[in-house]
Parts: structure tokens; C-alpha cells; sequence
């Protein structure tokens, strides 16, 4: 219970100084580059995490744990603040240059169809791995593995869009 209550002020301070800062960040860093801040700060803590279970498995003191167990703090802090101060404003910055009906429907899929849909798949998909190997920390890399190809494509997906408002700024031009 302590260990959840100190998280939560954690993630409610750093979360507080993340949103009066996030629109100073959007504005200097443009939509783009704004948006890849948390899969790039998730993954980079994500691996770091990885490496340090892997690392644990491997020796029988407890640093190592209690390393993983900070990074992933870290990672879990980091993950929900970029979530809350840049992920969601700028998700919702996507839809601006939508007709209303593409508005509609784009939020529509997105909130109620791929949110639920992703997070079933990553539960059942952890489930499977479990279930397979054993162990939570047995299935570790190939987590790890799932995580680099999620993040790998939400950074890709990012690009792609990011470009496509460049060509239709330049268009409106």
C-alpha cells in the first residue's frame, strides 16, 4: 500500500510539471516530434528493464531485482505521464484536419475499437506466454520482443501521420 501511494504522488508531481510544460514542448518540438516523446522515453526505459530482468534471472542476489524494480517504476512514471500531459492532447491534435464525419468515425474506432482491441491482445498475449513458459520471467524476451514491435510500429504510425500533415500543410499553402 505505501509502495502505491508513493507512486502516485510520483506520477502526480512529475505528471503536474509535464502538463504546464507540454505546450512548450508541442510548440518547439512541432506535432511529430512531440508525439514520439513517450514511445521513445517508454521504450528506452522499456529496455532497460528488459535487460534488467534478464540480469536477475541470471544471478541470485538481489540487486538486480531491485534494479528492474526501480527501472520499471521509472518506466511506469514515465509511461503514464507522457500519456496524460502529451499522448492525449496530441492524439486529439490528429483529428483537427478531419471532416466532421472522418472526425467522428477516426475517434470513434480509435477510442472504443483499438483501445480495447490492444489491450485484450497484449493481456491474452501475455496470458499465452505465461501459460507456455511457465513464468512470467521465462517469457520476458519474447515480451520484450512484443513491446520493441508495438513500439516499432506506434513510432512508424507516428512518421507516417506527422508526414501527412506536412504534405497538407504545404498543400494548404
Amino acid at each position: 500500500m505505501k509502495y502505491m501511494a508513493s507512486f502516485s504522488r510520483k506520477v502526480g508531481i512529475v505528471a503536474l510539471i509535464m502538463q504546464l510544460s507540454a505546450s512548450t514542448i508541442i510548440g518547439k518540438l512541432g506535432w511529430e516530434k512531440a508525439s514520439l516523446v513517450a514511445p521513445l522515453a517508454m521504450t528506452s526505459l522499456a529496455l532497460l528493464f528488459f535487460t534488467a530482468v534478464s540480469f536477475s534471472m541470471k544471478r541470485s542476489d538481489m540487486v538486480p531485482i531491485s534494479l528492474a524494480l526501480t527501472i520499471g517504476t521509472i518506466q511506469n512514471i514515465a509511461s503514464k505521464v507522457t500519456k496524460y500531459s502529451l499522448f492525449d492532447p496530441l492524439k486529439e491534435m490528429a483529428y483537427i484536419p478531419m471532416d466532421p464525419e472522418a472526425k467522428s468515425k477516426g475517434k470513434a474506432a480509435i477510442d472504443v475499437l483499438g483501445a480495447r482491441l490492444g489491450r485484450s491482445l497484449a493481456a491474452g498475449s501475455q496470458q499465452i506466454l505465461v501459460l507456455a513458459s511457465g513464468n512470467i520471467l521465462h517469457c520476458a524476451p519474447f515480451l520484450a520482443t512484443l513491446y520493441l514491435g508495438t513500439a516499432s510500429m506506434w513510432m512508424g504510425a507516428v512518421k507516417a501521420l506527422g508526414k501527412s500533415f506536412d504534405d497538407e500543410n504545404l498543400d494548404e499553402t
